[in-house]
């Protein structure tokens, strides 16, 4: 149990609250420009390995090695996705590549809690996803700047 605090002690708390996520922010812009210039000198190495025509070098500080990724996307709608599993299913590979992401399945998961809390506390008691573990729950705190 927290001791009584008082009006001012919690101002104070949410001063020392608002400087640090103003510190992280600044923190988080200027990782973001060092990863842009990290991006941008990355490129020039390339196309001097290109002109070079070399796909590695070593220097004094390293060696750095060029190599492709080749990334896709998600299909882009149900019929894509449908060509997609037919596909896996066909190569029966559907199962160990059909996955639902975190995202997807946490959405899932909310919207089925809601519906069994609307049912009520009996509904809430036996509420699970088969397959699914309980989830760990915690509490959050979402700051805002003044209007001011």
């Amino acid at each position: 149990m927290v001791d009584q605090i008082t009006v001012e002690q919690l101002d104070k708390i949410l001063e020392s609250l608002f400087d640090k996520r103003i510190e992280v922010d600044e923190a988080t812009a200027a990782k973001t420009k060092l990863e842009n210039e990290l991006r941008a000198l990355k490129t020039v190495v390339i196309l001097h390995l290109k002109e070079l025509d070399r796909s590695n070098y070593a220097g004094g500080r390293g060696s750095v090695t060029m190599s492709e990724k080749r990334n896709v996307t998600m299909p882009k709608d149900v019929e894509h996705k449908n060509m997609l599993w037919s596909w896996m299913r066909d190569r029966d590979i559907f199962d160990q590549y059909a996955t639902v992401n975190s995202r997807s399945l946490n959405a899932l998961y909310k919207a089925e809690y809601q519906a069994a809390l609307e049912k009520g506390p009996d509904a809430l008691m036996t509420f699970s996803l088969p397959g699914i573990e309980a989830p760990t729950v915690h509490e959050d705190l979402t700051i805002r700047k003044s209007r001011k």
